[in-house]
């Protein structure tokens, strides 16, 4: 489900599409697969461009102002967050360091996967937000059709690609599973 979503009407679009989308994921027997996500397909701003949804078990017709989308395909940066929503900003923020301090170029693109399903009578601490950050491919590579690094720098590259102590790594994703407070 995607909108363009004023910053002051997160909480309400939030709400309301997370009560729609299981209804409409129901309704022609489809199965929820994995936890609720929100990609952010531009920079925070004033209104902001937005898709939440839940991964199934296939593609339906759309219905009722839901689509199919799918996950960006790409390299990210990964962060769990321990704690409230209120706290996602600063995790952003650190994610976003964490980018900028190992060479890496983050691309407008990033979403949120949320881990533990928020109820009311929960303790904010005890929820868990997976932030995914895509990565700008390298510009110079993109410009020349091909790698602008040469041995020395690909073998930098590589060991900037190994997770710092206390993170694991995957194959296609640079993940760091430390928790924010």
């Amino acid at each position: 489900m995607r909108e363009t979503v004023p910053a002051a009407g997160l909480r309400d679009f939030f709400d309301s599409a997370f009560r729609l989308l299981p209804e409409v994921i129901a309704a022609p027997g489809l199965a929820i697969r994995g936890p609720a996500f929100c990609v952010y397909r531009s920079e925070p701003r004033e209104l902001m461009d937005l898709e939440v949804g839940f991964p199934v078990d296939r593609v339906a017709a759309p219905q009722r102002g839901v689509e199919p989308g799918s996950l960006p395909a790409g390299r990210v940066a990964r962060f769990v967050h321990a704690g409230g929503f209120e706290g996602l900003g600063g995790a952003w923020n650190r994610l976003y360091e964490w980018i900028q301090n190992n060479g890496r170029s983050a691309a407008p693109v990033r979403w949120e996967v949320y881990l533990t399903r928020p109820t009311p009578e929960m303790d904010p601490a005890d929820l868990r937000t997976e932030l995914d950050w895509l990565l700008d491919e390298d510009p110079a590579a993109r410009r020349s059709g091909g790698s602008s690094a040469s041995s020395p720098e690909k073998a930098a590259r590589a060991a900037a690609d190994r997770p710092p102590p206390g993170c694991s790594g995957a194959r296609v994703l640079l993940r760091c599973a430390g928790i924010s407070r």
